[in-house]
Formats: structure tokens, sequence, C-alpha cells
């Protein structure tokens, strides 16, 4: 969390840094901010296949900047609250299934593994039970469950864990 390389990284000056040398992603921390190391590193998860085909990138700025208010939903704050409410990591991914959808931890793992291989058969069959009970569980209508899943399964495509993210960085 160093004040010079804060400052950098906030006007973009990230040229020749292994994960930020593309002009895109220093659009990303400069149009976001850099407030800490952490930013970085959602940054660096964000800026992938699955993430930037949900737009979450572009959503996480503008939450982050407050151009878009939003709301998390009681049971999904322990897992969403530190990303402002998106999915940033293979992690999270899991516990919202588990959370939401009622799914087994050592399952969720096997989803998301399965998912980031395009292995379809594989995560198929915990569809509709996530659907059903995260419909409950958060509230929504059974489309807008089904809307969160295919999120999920877009974001996992290709998505970074926590510690890989972090690494990088």
């Amino acid at each position: 969390n160093d004040s010079k390389s804060l400052a950098m990284a906030n006007i973009g000056d990230l040229r020749g840094i292994f994960q930020f040398d593309s002009q895109g992603i220093r659009a990303l921390a400069r149009n976001g901010g850099v407030d800490s190391f952490n930013d970085l590193v959602s940054y660096c998860s964000l800026f992938r296949p699955g993430p930037m085909q949900s737009g979450f990138h572009e959503q996480y700025i503008r939450r982050k900047t407050g151009q878009e208010e939003y709301t998390i939903h009681p049971l999904l704050k322990p897992i969403l609250s530190s990303t402002y409410g998106l999915l940033c990591f293979q992690e999270q991914i899991m516990q919202v299934m588990n959370v939401a959808g009622g799914i087994p931890l050592k399952d969720c793992y096997v989803v998301v593994k399965a998912i980031s291989k395009k292995k379809v058969k594989l995560f198929e069959k915990y569809k509709d039970q996530f659907i059903k009970t995260a419909s409950i569980n958060l509230g929504l209508s059974l489309l807008d469950a089904t809307v969160f899943w295919d999120q999920i399964e877009r974001f996992a495509e290709y998505s970074f864990n926590l510690s890989h993210a972090t690494a990088y960085c």
C-alpha cells in the first residue's frame, strides 16, 4: 500500500507490470481507482473473459465509484460485500452456490472446475437445484434465479481464485 505505487496505479502507469501491461486493464485501474493492493487483485481477476462477458468489470467500476447503487441480499453480504455485490473470485462462486443454491461445498468445487473446462454434463445436474433453491433463499423469481445461474456459468468459464489473483499481483 505504498502511496507512490498507488498514485502510479491510479493514473494507469502500470506498463511493464505483469498482468497490467494491456491498455484495457490499465484503463480499468484508472477508471475505478486504486485505493489499496486489494483493488489491483480484484481488477486482475475481473479482467478475464468470464467476468468481462458478464460485464462485471464495468459494473464493478460503477459501483466502486458510486455511479451505480446496489443492494446485496443479507445471505450474500458476507460473500460479496468486499466486491460491491459482484462475483470476482471462484471462491465466491462456490459460496454463492452453497448458500443460495443449497449445493454442498464439495460439489460446488466440482461445478466450478467443470464449468471452467466446459464439461456441461458434470454441472448441468445442479442447475435445477440451484435455480429452485436460490429463488426461495434469495426471494427471486425463477427467471431471475436462472439469470443468476447463467451469470455464474459465464463467469466461471475463465475466472481466478483469490490466491491466484493475489499471486499475480
